[in-house]
């Protein structure tokens, strides 16, 4: 994607909002699928609500998709993902066919947006490199294509967008940071911009890669001709309730060249069950509290271990309903204790992961999680455990400031620390908080 001149059409996108393509084969019972997958939802993610004061309070059940929106960036970049029939038409229409909505309709998007005559079970027959051959596919601008689909996402429907993810920028090595800060603080508006009108809004970004044979074109120099995979994003934009439908019909790592995902969400130090778990991988010994209100965050009576001179203790934490992939709450880093620095955290089991014999010492099924906590110094006072709401590793892995060598290079995207960060940054400020959770801990004498 390479963007030589700005030319955006912002009145265009109001063909979004106008348009609609009934297809009367996605029409499958949508009240009663939407009453099932509630049930559903109840016995797999929990149903507590987000504490977050908003007009639209964050959904906690599956919603039935009302239209489904579907854009695909059809600049000359994009023309090597489609050029044969390559693993991305295959993620595409598995998404497409997985998910149930009313209606559906399609564009192909670049500074300008047109109507993309096509049903869903023909979706990959029609991405040929003449098929998505509309408008100035030579320049495309993606802070109008991010815009334009924020913009018709309306509630009850879900935008769709598929697109490399790069910043068009051009110039010299000298120039290339400044112009990546300057497009990504026009992102991070426009995100903000949209959350403040529904803080329901969730951002899923996929990424997935392809075999790509065509021409890349870097921000110096001409295209490079090249035969290889490379890293492309379908990315999803709807309320919580729309985006966990989705879920629930499709794992997204089940799409053909999955890599990672990331979700952003307004989620703000959610209410879940938790409590410390006696018997669980302890050093020392403590009492539960004698008030049952109290006894899942209180204990009493605390020793250290006599031998090690530590004092260790479990919580066990109900984690499911969190909106974030599962390998992030296994990283030690993504957490922090607050308001005491005496403590650390030692490890972080899945309840999935662990024996029977184990399972049945947390005494709570509604546990996902046990995280051990860890002590050599004084072990008395208050604490929190939170989990940090942070760009996960893979984000920075992905990022490259310099694309000249692209041969070879099957990673990395031009900019995509500062595409990403602009979202995050958006996310945090209307959320205004950063963590998922923050669990008060109380530890006596």
């Amino acid at each position: 994607m390479r963007l030589k001149k700005y030319s955006v059409a912002i009145a265009i996108a109001s063909l979004v909002l106008s348009s609609s393509c009934d297809d009367g084969r996605r029409k499958r019972q949508m009240e009663t699928n939407r009453k099932e997958s509630i049930e559903k939802t109840k016995v797999t993610t929990g149903s507590s609500r987000t504490p977050i004061e908003n007009s639209n309070q964050l959904e906690t059940e599956l919603s039935s998709i009302k239209t489904l929106r579907f854009f695909f960036e059809n600049s000359g970049s994009m023309n090597g993902y489609v050029s044969e029939h390559y693993e991305i038409k295959t993620a595409i229409s598995r998404l497409l066919s997985e998910a149930e909505y009313e209606s559906f309709n399609a564009y192909l998007i670049n500074t300008e947006i047109h109507r993309f005559l096509v049903k869903p079970e023909n979706i990959s027959s029609s991405l040929t490199k003449a098929g998505i051959e509309k408008g100035n596919i030579h320049t495309s601008d993606l802070n109008f294509i991010l815009k334009t689909v924020l913009d018709s996402t309306k509630r009850y429907d879900v935008g769709v967008l598929v697109t490399d993810g790069i910043y068009s920028i051009a110039g010299n090595a000298n120039t290339v940071l400044g112009q990546l800060q300057s497009a990504s603080n026009f992102t991070a508006k426009h995100f903000e911009n949209r959350l403040k009108q529904d803080k329901n809004l969730q951002t899923v970004l996929i990424k997935l890669n392809s075999q790509f044979k065509g021409k890349y074109f870097p921000v110096q120099g001409k295209g490079i001709a090249i035969n290889q995979r490379r890293p492309y994003y379908l990315w999803l934009f709807g309320s919580s309730g729309s985006i966990a439908s989705i879920q629930n019909s499709l794992n997204f790592s089940e799409l053909t060249g999955y890599q990672h995902h990331l979700i952003f969400n307004t989620t703000a130090n959610k209410k879940v069950d938790y409590n410390i778990v006696p018997g669980f991988m302890n050093k020392g010994s403590f009492r539960q509290h004698q008030d049952p209100k109290l006894r899942p965050n209180h204990i009493t009576s605390v020793k250290k271990d006599r031998r090690s001179k530590d004092f260790q203790f479990s919580v066990g934490v109900d984690l499911s309903s969190l909106p974030v992939q599962k390998s992030y709450l296994l990283i030690k880093a993504n957490y922090e204790i607050l308001e005491n620095a005496e403590y650390t955290i030692q490890e972080i089991h899945e309840v999935k992961s662990l024996s029977p014999a184990q399972i049945n010492k947390l005494n709570n099924p509604k546990i996902s999680h046990v995280i051990v906590l860890h002590t050599s110094k004084n072990p008395y006072g208050s604490l929190k455990l939170a989990l940090k709401k942070q760009l996960p590793t893979w984000v920075s892995q992905t990022n490259s400031l310099d694309d000249t060598n692209i041969k070879g290079d099957e990673k990395t995207t031009l900019g995509f620390n500062y595409l990403v960060g602009a979202i995050e940054r958006a996310y945090s400020d209307v959320s205004n908080t950063q963590h998922y959770i923050n669990l008060p801990l109380n530890i006596q004498n």
